[in-house]
């Protein structure tokens, strides 16, 4: 488990909930959480704790994504420390 992760989730969890007109909880804590993840990884390498690293690895080996929310993990990870 990374670092603060229940203080990121309950900003990322809020977060999304603003910024969605609609979405299911699958799409919010697996297919666009890790498409997000990974596009903050790409384009600010040491934007992503390391603890977090793992985490997003194993889930991107198993999950295919969609474009999405970005900007929320942004945001929460913002809030871990």
């Amino acid at each position: 488990m990374p670092v603060h992760f229940g203080t990121f989730l309950e900003h990322y969890v809020k977060e999304f909930l603003t910024g969605e007109k609609s979405s299911s909880i699958s799409e919010m804590l697996v297919d666009d959480f890790v498409i997000a993840f990974q596009g903050v990884r790409a384009e600010d390498a040491g934007r992503v704790p390391s603890n977090y690293e793992r985490l997003i690895n194993e889930l991107s080996n198993s999950y295919k994504h969609k474009d999405g929310a970005r900007k929320y993990v942004k945001r929460s990870l913002n809030n871990i420390g």
